[in-house]
């Protein structure tokens, strides 16, 4: 996972300290399977993970700026973060998927799915691991809600890597 973060480090010039993910929350779906994560009943399973946070652009951080840079990207999610501020509530959907259009999950960001076949999905994945990842290395969360930001973090890094095989 390593190798592919800093790949589309460099790919993207990301800048990101971690600093401005704000009030991060994770809901989950239990209709389906996503992935099985601890201590979830073995009759009970995932269809989705949400996490909502809110992006903070302030002299130390600079996610809601790299946000915007990197959904300027991508010209369908452009249009609707266009006037995306950090007052502004950032909702990060995944779900597994059986469209041939994904690599085995759907990432929705606000409603709006991703395109994965598009050169987009490299900041956008990228973004996403960055993300997760930061919030994986606070210690104020829950093991509970850390397992299901690691899913997270799983799913956006094994997208990002089928992409790289096939997307040009």
């Amino acid at each position: 996972m390593l190798e592919f973060i800093n790949l589309i480090k460099e790919l993207t010039a990301m800048t990101i300290n971690f600093t401005g993910i704000k009030n991060p929350q994770i809901l989950i779906s239990r209709h389906g399977s996503l992935l099985d994560v601890g201590s979830i009943n073995s009759d009970e399973s995932i269809n989705r993970i949400r996490m909502k946070c809110y992006l903070d652009n302030t002299l130390e951080t600079k996610e809601l700026s790299e946000f915007k840079r990197v959904i300027t990207q991508d010209s369908n999610l452009s249009e609707k973060f266009s006037n995306f501020t950090d007052k502004d509530c950032l909702q990060i959907d995944i779900s597994p998927s059986r469209s041939p259009r994904n690599f085995g999950y759907s990432i929705n960001l606000n409603g709006a799915e991703v395109n994965q076949w598009d050169k987009s999905i490299f900041g956008i994945c990228t973004f996403l691991c960055a993300i997760t990842k930061s919030l994986l290395n606070k210690n104020d969360l829950t093991p509970k809600l850390q397992k299901y930001i690691k899913v997270m973090n799983i799913v956006s890094d094994r997208i990002g890597k089928e992409s790289l095989k096939y997307v040009k």
